[in-house]
């Protein structure tokens, strides 16, 4: 998941913490898959670019395990920006928006 970011691409996790580098990247996603996430869906709405950069705007579920051991599902939006390099298309920021739990 982390190579899927530039090197200093960044992420607002769904609880607001910034993670900021590939290496910080790859330790954030172990441990979020490690936590019993499951059955991630992103279904992309709309994109746009220009020259070595870009956008999207995804709608995306996720089952996360609660506090009390249950399923619960978030569901929100998610804001990325991209960028172009010699490897081509990476995540430079990622911005999730969380819908409060029902």
């Amino acid at each position: 998941m982390s190579k899927l970011y530039a090197e200093d691409g960044t992420l607002v996790s769904p609880g607001g913490k910034v993670i900021h580098g590939r290496a910080a990247l790859k330790n954030y996603y172990e441990q979020r898959f490690a936590s019993g996430a499951q059955k991630h869906h992103i279904t992309v709405g709309s994109t746009g670019s220009t020259g070595n950069g870009g956008f999207s705007i995804a709608d995306f579920s996720v089952e996360v395990p609660s506090k009390k051991g249950d399923i619960r599902t978030e569901r929100g939006h998610i804001l990325a920006v991209f960028t172009k390099d010699v490897d081509g298309w990476h995540f430079l920021a990622v911005e999730p928006s969380v819908a409060p739990n029902e």
